[in-house]
């Protein structure tokens, strides 16, 4: 009885390694992308801060925030890059109203996203040495997978809109595609090889406008088929975006 409750413990051991070590992380191309926004952020707020400038400090705090949001909306396995997403898009979001918005407050600010930026990339750096290291994976998301996800969103919603025949439910599911469409739009122009896409996005957030500002039902479904043939070609460039 001991030795198969012993046989049965080495099985379940074995089996849970064996689930752990097959956990989906990310690909080495999206962790590339996060050091390279942590970067980017990282250098926009420098320059900001050296300028004393700060309507140039609200500009690029603005930019900041967007992309640690665009970090923070990929979902990242890699935990502590997720964090600082969320931490750097916390305190750049110029929106809060318990933040100041005078230079030293600013300033205070800009170097704690900076700090933020930082810890993104060598996070985003270690993440990826462990992946070098052979561990095995079951599954890595790529950039690409981010944007076609945002793209599929944005057509069911418009595809639910344009069967709805009710202007109420139409403006809910057009609003809530817009919000997609302007992450992929932003995702896009982080990415290589991805201008097509982005011009699609742009192309499909004119669409959805437009069929938000008409008052003819048949003109706005119009609206709708264009935006969703330009979704469409978002999905199909997806790939070739890295």
């Amino acid at each position: 009885m001991r030795t198969r409750l012993f046989v049965w413990y080495i099985a379940l051991f074995w089996a849970v390694s064996s689930v752990f070590s097959q956990a989906p992380v990310d690909a080495p191309e999206t962790l590339r992308w996060v050091k390279k926004q942590g970067q980017h952020i990282e250098q926009s707020l420098h320059d900001a801060l050296r300028s004393n400038d700060q309507a140039f400090m609200v500009l690029q705090m603005h930019r900041a925030w967007r992309e640690f949001d665009a970090v923070a909306q990929a979902g990242l396995y890699c935990h502590a890059a997720r964090t600082a997403a969320e931490r750097g898009r916390a305190v750049s979001d110029l929106l809060r109203l318990d933040y100041k918005k005078d230079w030293s407050n600013l300033a205070i600010r800009a170097t704690e996203a900076r700090e933020q930026a930082f810890r993104m990339q060598a996070a985003a750096e270690a993440c990826a040495a462990e992946i070098l290291s052979g561990a095995s994976v079951e599954k890595r998301y790529l950039p690409s997978d981010l944007l076609l996800r945002d793209a599929l969103i944005a057509e069911l919603d418009l595809s639910d809109a344009k069967a709805s025949g009710d202007f109420h439910i139409l403006a809910q599911k057009v609003e809530h595609a817009l919000r997609m469409l302007r992450d992929a739009e932003y995702l896009a122009s982080t990415l290589e090889n991805c201008v097509e896409a982005r011009i699609a996005c742009q192309r499909a957030i004119d669409a959805c406008r437009d069929a938000l500002t008409t008052n003819h039902w048949d003109t706005a479904i119009k609206h709708l088929r264009r935006g969703i043939e330009q979704i469409q070609i978002v999905r199909n460039r997806a790939e070739d975006c890295g």
